[in-house]
């Protein structure tokens, strides 16, 4: 289970490597030329900073290699999901930090957005194996991946929009109580909206929103994985 290989470690390298240049370039470019102690744009970029890192998590954490042997109970199993999505995120947490000592913003707490990236990337991880071990042609399965991945992170989003236009909907927040929850089962919406509270923009929906994705997730990369384990073992049994 924590064995990396070449090519995981690659991945993590550059992960790591366009993180690190983005908040470089940041930091050089907008918060440090700034004359005097600005805490928002430090604020800024503790949002910007954990949204897109999501996004490149997304990306990245699809070519994850996984080269044990299937796991044979369920808590093995959620394990192996949760090596892989909790290590891409902790390698995050240094440069978090970074932002938080140099805009002295010590009243922020990161753990819940990136608790939400493990479980958004332990659900990238199941419905990975649920398409692999369905009787799908070979291209076919990192399609649909893909497909779920960009309907979650992006198609929801551009509903969200023309439901707003169409709607003529008035939003003044991210947590606004007028979004339906549906919605915030795109972990960037929530994650964002989570973020925007912690730096003192207005949240009419408190926690809910974390709820929804909890309440959600959890369930989904369980049935995955029950899924998952008895079609890999009806086809040991076939053999």
């Amino acid at each position: 289970m924590f064995e990396t290989g070449k090519k995981n470690t690659v991945l993590m390298f550059a992960y790591l490597a366009i993180s690190t240049v983005l908040l470089a370039g940041y930091l050089l470019m907008v918060a440090l030329p700034a004359q005097g102690y600005d805490p928002g744009l430090y604020e800024r970029g503790y949002l910007y900073f954990i949204t897109f890192q999501l996004l490149l998590f997304s990306l990245c954490l699809p070519f994850w290699d996984t080269r044990q042997p299937p796991a044979a109970t369920v808590l093995g199993y959620l394990g192996r999901l949760l090596w892989p999505a909790a290590l891409i995120t902790a390698l995050s947490v240094p440069l978090i930090l970074i932002i938080l000592m140099a805009g002295s913003l010590n009243h922020l707490h990161f753990l819940w957005p990136l608790s939400l990236q493990v479980l958004w990337g332990m659900f990238i991880l199941s419905a990975r194996d649920l398409l692999a071990a369905a009787p799908l042609p070979k291209p076919w399965p990192d399609f649909c991946l893909a497909l779920l991945i960009f309907t979650v992170l992006v198609l929801t989003l551009v509903f969200f929009y023309y439901y707003l236009e169409f709607g003529r909907l008035v939003v003044t927040t991210i947590y606004d109580r007028d979004i339906p929850a549906v919605f915030f089962l795109n972990p960037l919406l929530t994650t964002a909206g989570l973020l925007h509270a912690q730096t003192g923009g207005a949240n009419q929906l408190g926690w809910l929103p974390v709820i929804y994705n909890l309440a959600f997730y959890i369930p989904a990369i369980l049935i995955a994985g029950l899924l998952t384990l008895r079609n890999r073992n009806k086809a040991q049994r076939e053999v």
